[in-house]
C-alpha cells in the first residue's frame, strides 16, 4: 500500500510549482498592468515557461540517488519550497509597480526552482511507487499543481486586493513553508545518501533516457496537442459570445480550476482500474465530441457555451494525468529524471506550438475549422493509442 505520507508530500509540494507559475503567469500580468505597465512589458511574464521548457538541460544531474549539494532526493524535496518561499519573500521589498526587470528576474527564478522541483518529484514517484501506484500519484501530482494554480492564479488576487500586496505576499510566503512540511515528515533510507553505483549522465541526449517505443509515444503526443490547439482561444469565444472579461476570469480561473482538483482524482481512479492507455482513449473521445461542439460555437446557446467551455477546460487535468502515466512507463528508471524532463519538455513545446498554430488557423479560417480540426486530431489520437497500447504496455 503506498504510504500516506509519500503520497501527501507529493500532492503539497506540487502546489508549492503551481502557485508560483500561475502567479507570475496570471496574476502578476494583471497587477503591472493595473500598475500601469505596458502591454508589451506585461506580456514577457510568460518568460516563466522557458525553464519548463529547458528543464530536460539539468535534469540529467538528478538520475543520481545524491545529487550535490543537498544529497538525496528527498532532501531537494525539502529545500526546494524553502527557496522558492524566500524567492516570494523578495517580493515584499517591491511593488507591481517595481522596474520590470526586478519582478521578470524573480519570476524567472521561481520558474527554475518550480521546473527543478518538478524533476526531483519525478524521479521520487518512479523510485517509491509501483507501476499501480504510480495512477494514485500522478493524480495528486496533478491535483496539487491545480491547487497551487488556483491559488496563484486566483486566491491571491482576491487576498491582494483585499488585505493589500506585502499581507498577501506574506500569506503565500507562509502557505509555501506550510506545503512543504509533508516533505519533512517522510522517512529517509538509511542508503539514501549514500553516493551508490554512480549513473551514466545523459547530458545534452535525453531522448536516451527513454523507451525504444518512445516514438510511438511522441506521435500521440505531436496528435494530444492537436486535440488541445483550441484549448487557449476558449476564453476569446466566450469574449465573443458576449460574456465580459470578468466572468471568463471566474468561469475559467475559478470554477474550472477548481473543478479540475476532483477530476484530477476521478483519472486517478479510471487510470488504475483500465490503464493509462484506454483511459487516455475514452479521455480523447470525450474531448473529440467537446471539440466538435464548439466548432459550433455561433449557434450555442451562451450558457450551454459556458457548461461546454468549462467542460473542456477542465478535461485537461484528466488528460495529464494519463499521459503523465504513460511518460513514466516510457523512461530508463535509471535515468528516470531525464526521461520525464524530456517528455514534458516536449510536450510544453509541442502545446506552444499548436496554441500558436491554432490561433493563425482560427484567423484565417474562423474557430467552426479550429475545432473541426482538433476533433479530428482527439479522434487520431484515442485511435493511435488503441492500437499500440500493447506495445507501449499502457
Amino acid at each position: 500500500m503506498v504510504g500516506t505520507r509519500n503520497l501527501t508530500a507529493v500532492a503539497s509540494l506540487n502546489v508549492v510549482q503551481g502557485l508560483p507559475a500561475y502567479f507570475f503567469t496570471l496574476g502578476l500580468p494583471a497587477l503591472m498592468r493595473e500598475a500601469g505597465a505596458s502591454l508589451d512589458v506585461v506580456a514577457l511574464t510568460y518568460i516563466v515557461w522557458l525553464p519548463w521548457a529547458l528543464k530536460w538541460l539539468w535534469a540529467p544531474r538528478f538520475d543520481q540517488p545524491v545529487t550535490p549539494p543537498f544529497g538525496a532526493r528527498i532532501h531537494w524535496m525539502r529545500a526546494l519550497p524553502v527557496f522558492m518561499a524566500a524567492a516570494f519573500a523578495v517580493l515584499l521589498l517591491m511593488s507591481p509597480a517595481s522596474h520590470p526587470v526586478f519582478l521578470l528576474s524573480l519570476a524567472l527564478i521561481g520558474a527554475v526552482i518550480g521546473a527543478t522541483l518538478q524533476v526531483v518529484l519525478a524521479a521520487f514517484v518512479l523510485e517509491r511507487f509501483s507501476e499501480d501506484q504510480r495512477a494514485t500519484a500522478n493524480a495528486l501530482q496533478v491535483a496539487g499543481m491545480t491547487a497551487g494554480s488556483f491559488l496563484g492564479g486566483g486566491v491571491l488576487l482576491y487576498l491582494g486586493d483585499w488585505l493589500g500586496w506585502h499581507a498577501g505576499i506574506v500569506m503565500v510566503v507562509v502557505l509555501l513553508l506550510l506545503a512543504s512540511l509533508p516533505a519533512w515528515l517522510i522517512g529517509i533510507p538509511a542508503e539514501a545518501d549514500r553516493l551508490g553505483r554512480p549513473v551514466e549522465t545523459l547530458a545534452f541526449r535525453p531522448w536516451k533516457a527513454v523507451s525504444q517505443s518512445s516514438g510511438l509515444v511522441v506521435i500521440i503526443m505531436v496528435l494530444g496537442a492537436g486535440a488541445a490547439a483550441g484549448d487557449a482561444l476558449i476564453a476569446a469565444i466566450m469574449i465573443d459570445k458576449g460574456f465580459s472579461s470578468s466572468d471568463v476570469g471566474w468561469m475559467l480561473g475559478m470554477v474550472a480550476l477548481g473543478i479540475m482538483i476532483p477530476v484530477s482524482g476521478l483519472a486517478g481512479m479510471l487510470v488504475h482500474t483500465l490503464g493509462a492507455g484506454r483511459s487516455l482513449a475514452l479521455l480523447l473521445l470525450f474531448k473529440a465530441a467537446l471539440s466538435a461542439t464548439l466548432a459550433f460555437a455561433n449557434s450555442i446557446d451562451p450558457a450551454a457555451l459556458a457548461m461546454v467551455s468549462v467542460v473542456s477546460f477542465s478535461l485537461g487535468a484528466a488528460t495529464m494525468v494519463a499521459f503523465w502515466q504513460i511518460y513514466m512507463s516510457n523512461v530508463d528508471p535509471a535515468h528516470s529524471a531525464t526521461g520525464f524532463a524530456f517528455f514534458t519538455s516536449l510536450e510544453a513545446l509541442l502545446l506552444m506550438i499548436a496554441g500558436i498554430g491554432g490561433g493563425q488557423i482560427a484567423a484565417l479560417t474562423g474557430t467552426t475549422w479550429l475545432y473541426a480540426l482538433s476533433s479530428i486530431a482527439a479522434l487520431m489520437c484515442a485511435f493511435a493509442i488503441m492500437i499500440s497500447s500493447r506495445v507501449l504496455e499502457v
